[in-house]
């Protein structure tokens, strides 16, 4: 397993446009992706639109992202998930 965490910059915290293409990242990939709001450890499947959505995490949140599957599973869709999120 490995993880990352990502400070969410935009003012209008993770809304609909962000976690559209998070969605499309962990659909892409054989890597089983979970998001947790690290202030409530609320956690969703990046996987489910809804899930994520209902993680209402604001501007300045903290998310700490998980992904599991093969080493090189993981490598691709961290890139692609951090891409998504406007991560570096």
């Amino acid at each position: 397993m490995r993880s990352f965490t990502y400070r969410i910059q935009d003012p209008q915290g993770l809304h609909a446009r962000p976690v559209t293409a998070l969605a499309a990242a962990a659909l892409g990939s054989e890597v089983s992706v979970h998001v947790t709001r690290v202030s409530t450890g609320v956690t969703a499947d990046a996987r489910d639109l809804l899930q994520l959505m209902g993680l209402s995490a604001p501007c300045d949140e903290e998310l700490l992202v998980e992904l599991e599957g093969s080493d090189d599973a993981v490598s691709a869709a961290e890139l692609a998930i951090r891409a998504a999120l406007g991560a570096s």
